[in-house]
């Protein structure tokens, strides 16, 4: 027997009415989605960059060439050999959070997906999720900060030479090249930090709102109410 109260599309083969999804969820499930596909194109091409290693490096790297630029060949090559080193230093862990974040972001754009379709399933798998990308995003930054504070201090000593390196030797404008090389890399090294900070902040903040709105009981009955219509729908046809 069909209900007289439901709409006609939905009479008779649906035991309840279509609930509209939550904005929130929507908004949650479409941010999993879009950090989900960037955090696994990220990671793969971490973990390239990793395997590559020096000779990627050796590569990129064009030395100056020229009369009067040997001095600042050798400068660069310098800052090339130190920065190589940190990074070797770090390589491990570099390793381990590309692996890491591969398997992360392959779950949460699936979780992000199957919350859009309404498998409800999807709803622990993006709980789960969360909880633990709080945890690796933190350990990951608290890394990456080390590591770019030594990557800073590198900086921060070879740019000033390589502008001096630059300028004509002994020559009046040589001092302030290098007063110029200091204010530059110093700018680069907050203006690194300040977005390495803030964007870690963000996906901080997301991670937690989205854990924290998954677990309420009613962003949840959008989910758990497929099931629901699936047996309506059962009952109806039989």
């Amino acid at each position: 027997m069909t209900n007289p109260y439901l709409t006609p599309e939905w009479s008779g083969s649906h035991g309840v009415p279509p609930a509209r999804r939550p904005g929130g969820l929507t908004a949650v499930c479409v941010i999993a989605v879009v950090l989900g596909g960037l955090g696994l194109l990220g990671s793969l091409l971490a973990m390239a960059s990793l395997a590559a290693g020096p000779r990627l490096q050796q590569a990129l790297s064009m030395p100056p060439q020229g009369p009067g630029l040997d001095r600042l060949a050798e400068v660069q090559r310098i800052m090339q050999q130190r920065m190589q080193a940190v990074t070797d230093r770090y390589w491990w862990p570099n390793a381990g959070f590309a692996l890491l974040n591969l398997g992360l972001a392959a779950a949460m754009l699936a979780g992000g997906i199957m919350a859009l379709n309404r498998t409800p399933r999807a709803r622990t798998l993006l709980i789960t999720v969360f909880a633990v990308a709080l945890v690796f995003e933190t350990s990951r930054s608290i890394v990456q900060v080390f590591m770019q504070r030594e990557m800073a201090a590198v900086i921060s000593d070879s740019v000033p030479r390589m502008m001096e390196a630059s300028a004509p030797a002994n020559g009046p404008n040589a001092q302030q090249a290098a007063v110029l090389g200091t204010a530059i890399a110093k700018a680069s090294i907050i203006a690194g930090l300040a977005f390495q900070l803030i964007f870690s902040l963000a996906k901080l903040t997301y991670y937690a709102v989205g854990w924290s709105y998954l677990r309420r009981p009613a962003a949840g009955q959008w989910l758990e109410n497929a099931g629901e219509r699936s047996s309506g729908a059962d009952a109806g046809g039989a």
